[in-house]
């Protein structure tokens, strides 16, 4: 009912707000419940935003497949620096907090300045109370609408690839107890392998923009698919060849850029210019994900473990990239 500019320009102001808040008090307590609030404000900002694009480039599959490979090397880029400024800043929590408002409060200014409206006066409707607060009891199963939906058998094969390329990005702290319990590494190696996965992500992304332009969707969707065993087949073998694995298959990093933005428009061919709601389902489903994977990879990791191999979510990696080989020929 407000457009797409209020609501980033809402959910940023939050999180400057509440960081400026935390800044005057960093106890336990102060920190956490800093955090859940923000946690609840920034995918406010990535449905807005993914809105946004959802409605400038819809018409044009490849050239927004591109738009999200330079933001994913953004994001990156972001994440490098925030993760730099944040060790230096260790020590001194109430300065770390300061700067992240401050941050904020840019990223406030450009999105006043410099972004525009996107939704028509004409396509918002009016705020109704009872149906907001049902879409939120609905959130749940709003992640299950793109693959078991009525929006035709493309989306959901589409929305079930892009399950299959997240769900190993999704092994949270298990990815971390394998490397210490399996490959011996100590913290400090494990932060240096941690910076080239991030450093090969950013090169994959920017690399990832530019050839999915040249090649087309379907044709790098496969060829990033394909980069995508590279990692766990050499890390079945060892922590050397998985090294090996992580900078030859680099590519794989970006594998569903394609197939995020082919989704939006086959998507919106069933809903029209609804495009918050399915940057909300788009959301709901990545999120889901990040809930169950650690679920999987750490069962798969106990299960291997007990029968001498531990390797056993890495072979599952490679199950879950040769299904999505097989469905990239459909999309």
């Amino acid at each position: 009912s407000w457009g797409r500019k209020p609501a980033t320009i809402l959910s940023i102001s939050s999180i400057a707000i509440i960081n400026g808040i935390v800044s005057r008090n960093t106890s336990p307590m102060a920190v956490s419940i800093g955090k859940f609030l923000v946690t609840i404000c920034l995918p406010q900002y990535f449905v807005a935003s993914s809105a946004i694009t959802a409605d400038l480039l819809a018409s044009s599959p490849q050239q927004m497949g591109t738009f999200i490979g330079i933001q994913m090397a953004l994001i990156q880029i972001g994440l490098i620096i925030g993760i730099t400024i944040a060790g230096k800043l260790s020590g001194s929590p109430q300065l770390a907090y300061t700067l992240s408002s401050a941050f904020a409060l840019l990223s406030l200014f450009v999105i006043a300045v410099g972004q525009r409206e996107t939704l028509d006066s004409g396509d918002r409707v009016s705020f109704d109370m009872s149906t907001a607060v049902r879409k939120i009891l609905q959130a749940p199963a709003s992640a299950a609408r793109l693959v078991a939906g009525r929006r035709g058998g493309k989306v959901r094969l589409l929305a079930f690839l892009l399950v299959l390329q997240t769900l190993p990005q999704q092994r949270g702290d298990v990815f971390q107890v394998y490397a210490r319990d399996v490959w011996g590494l100590e913290a400090d190696s494990f932060a240096a392998f941690i910076k080239l996965w991030g450093g090969t992500g950013l090169l994959s992304s920017i690399l990832g923009s530019a050839l999915i332009g040249k090649f087309g969707i379907k044709r790098f969707t496969t060829l990033a698919i394909l980069s995508s065993l590279c990692f766990p087949l050499g890390a079945c073998i060892s922590y050397r060849a998985g090294l090996i694995g992580l900078v030859i298959g680099f590519l794989s990093a970006s594998q569903s850029i394609g197939v995020q933005a082919e989704l939006v428009v086959q998507a919106g061919k069933f809903d029209g210019a609804n495009q918050g709601e399915l940057a909300g389902e788009r959301a709901s489903l990545l999120a889901l994900t990040k809930v169950v994977g650690p679920l999987i990879y750490g069962g798969m990791f106990f299960a291997g473990s007990k029968v001498r191999i531990p390797q056993l979510m890495f072979v599952f990696d490679c199950a879950l990239a040769f299904i999505a080989l097989q469905i990239s020929r459909y999309i």
